[in-house]
């Protein structure tokens, strides 16, 4: 009998032993089912479990992809390391201890990159199966776009303050504003009074010399076209040869001037020059002189742009000597009939840089055929390359090969029309 004693007493304490071990398994292994799980899986707002040591046991898809972990990572990890505050996360773990329930409470729980997502989180204890208490269910709902919107609420309150507060200042300073404007508008009225009564008495000057000054520019007309046709007489009159062209070269300088001058009153502004026009005219009048020598082309290219008047006048006599010597040179050199010559004519604005390009090639004359750098030494040549380097800031360069080309470029200059007066 004692043996069988002794047997079922240890036979008891070897069931007791197992039961107490399978009661602490399920204890440590308790939280919520699968069941529940599923259904936590499919809520839109945080859920996870922390067991009865603070270990992170579950987290549900809406707070695996906010914070961005993994399942297999972040389980079996302290609970605090969720939280950017483990003090308010401790704070509220004690009270679930002795109240079963904690919170609503907005705390910011970390991402894996290391940023604070804001929730409004409550703790609840969870109880095994056989009803102890075996950790905690954490769970809250994402309050980022209720605080967005709440701080946006407050923001506009404060605007609508500051702008109630701007808004009774203006009234203020509209009124101030008002009353000094009314008094600057009766002393307006009284001085506009006198100022009319000054217009008109302006406007009548104005009208006279209007008058005078079209007398005046007529007169210029005359007297210029008076003089070239004294020049033309006199080229043309019993003289030596050389006294004609020397004649010639002037008549063809007061020319350029007088259809400078001619253009600048048929386009009615006197501070421009239709310079294309002018370029066309020019060439036009030299075709016709030397329409004899028909293998000969002259062939214009320019930009529709117009030029202040200070610097259509030093560059028109400039185009005017380098055509008068190509052509000139020209017509000295034998006739080539087999040959066609042509001389080309370009003229363009360049907006990035602000500068304008007069570029003119023609064929080699009998002189500079000769001796090609003597060119540069005829009179014409050395008076525009004076007249582009003093008038215009300019550069004029000629360069060799089986024709002549010279190029031109200056900048643009916004002058005035100081020749016309003195």
């Amino acid at each position: 009998m004692g043996l069988i004693t002794l047997y079922a007493v240890a036979s008891a304490f070897l069931v007791s032993g197992l039961w107490y071990a399978f009661w602490r398994h399920n204890q440590m292994r308790s939280g919520p089912s699968k069941v529940t799980t599923k259904v936590f899986d499919e809520l839109m707002q945080p859920v996870f479990y922390l067991d009865e040591k603070g270990l992170i046991r579950y987290l549900n898809d809406f707070t695996r992809k906010a914070l961005g972990f993994d399942e297999h990572d972040i389980l079996g990890l302290p609970g605090d390391l969720l939280f950017r505050n483990p003090q308010a996360m401790k704070a509220l773990s004690q009270q679930v201890d002795v109240a079963g329930h904690a919170g609503p409470e907005k705390l910011y729980l970390r991402a894996v990159d290391g940023s604070s997502i804001l929730f409004n989180l409550s703790f609840s204890e969870l109880k095994s199966t056989f009803g102890n208490v075996s950790g905690i269910i954490v769970y809250g709902e994402d309050v980022r776009e209720t605080e967005k919107l709440r701080a946006e609420m407050a923001r506009r309150e404060m605007m609508e303050r500051q702008l109630q507060a701007v808004s009774e200042s203006l009234e203020e300073t509209v009124d101030q504003q008002t009353k000094k404007l009314s008094e600057r508008i009766a002393a307006s009225q009284r001085e506009m009074k006198e100022r009319l009564k000054k217009e008109k008495k302006l406007r009548s000057e104005i009208a006279d010399m209007e008058i005078m000054l079209d007398e005046i520019r007529h007169r210029q007309r005359k007297n210029m076209k008076l003089v070239l046709n004294l020049l033309n007489k006199y080229q043309w009159s019993g003289k030596s040869r050389n006294q004609r062209e020397k004649t010639k070269e002037l008549y063809q300088r007061i020319h350029t001037m007088y259809m400078i001058y001619k253009h600048i009153y048929i386009s009615g502004i006197s501070e421009q020059v239709d310079f294309p026009a002018f370029i066309a005219e020019v060439c036009d009048r030299y075709h016709t002189l030397y329409s004899d020598h028909a293998n000969l082309q002259i062939q214009i290219n320019t930009d529709k742009d117009d030029l202040p008047v200070d610097q259509a006048l030093p560059l028109g006599i400039a185009v005017n000597e380098i055509l008068y010597e190509a052509l000139k040179n020209f017509s000295s050199a034998p006739p080539d009939h087999k040959t066609r010559h042509a001389i080309v004519v370009d003229y363009s604005y360049h907006p990035q840089m602000n500068a304008y390009s007069l570029n003119i090639s023609h064929p080699p004359g009998q002189q500079s055929a000769k001796n090609k750098h003597a060119y540069d030494h005829l009179p014409g040549i050395q008076l525009a390359s004076m007249l582009i380097d003093d008038q215009l800031n300019g550069t004029m360069d000629t360069q060799y090969h089986q024709e002549i080309a010279v190029h031109i470029s200056f900048p643009e200059e916004k002058g005035g029309v100081s020749w016309l007066h003195n």
